[in-house]
């Protein structure tokens, strides 16, 4: 018997409850309450550090950071990323002066988190001594520039 009387109650509730929601045609369903979840769309590569040194370690970061440099060295970029992406173009521009000395591109595609992607320039006689910059494009526009010295 009292467990008729829960059975009645319970059934009840759920008919109140139900009537309840019903509100016309209009009414809201429980699913549009609800917030949508959206996933987080992955972050765009960009350039969060440039590295310039002698030499470049395992990690591929510059082992020893310098912007001055011998007339025999070899001049080093280590250009660190994070984000996604698939085939960006990184580019380095070495100058002397107004003199381009070299440019060069690398594809990166990364699939989130830091990446670190290198860059070199050597001569087989010496630098001429002076000033010197290394531009780093990202896709096309500049993510920033290092000065470095030859003496």
């Amino acid at each position: 018997m009292i467990r008729t009387i829960k059975l009645a109650a319970a059934a009840a509730s759920i008919a109140l409850l139900a009537s309840a929601c019903k509100k016309g045609d209009n009414a809201a369903t429980p699913t549009d309450t609800l917030p949508s979840v959206v996933a987080p769309s992955a972050a765009p590569v960009h350039v969060t550090s440039i590295e310039t040194g002698k030499s470049v370690g395992a990690d591929k970061h510059i082992s020893n950071a310098t912007d001055q440099f011998g007339v025999r060295d070899t001049l080093r970029v280590a250009v660190v990323t994070e984000g996604t992406a698939t085939g960006a173009n990184l580019r380095a521009k070495f100058t002397y002066g107004d003199k381009l000395v070299k440019e060069m591109n690398q594809m990166v595609t990364t699939t989130g988190g830091m990446n670190v992607t290198n860059f070199e320039v050597d001569k087989s006689s010496a630098w001429p001594t002076g000033s010197y910059k290394v531009e780093i494009f990202l896709d096309g526009v500049s993510a920033g520039t290092k000065d470095l010295t030859v003496k």
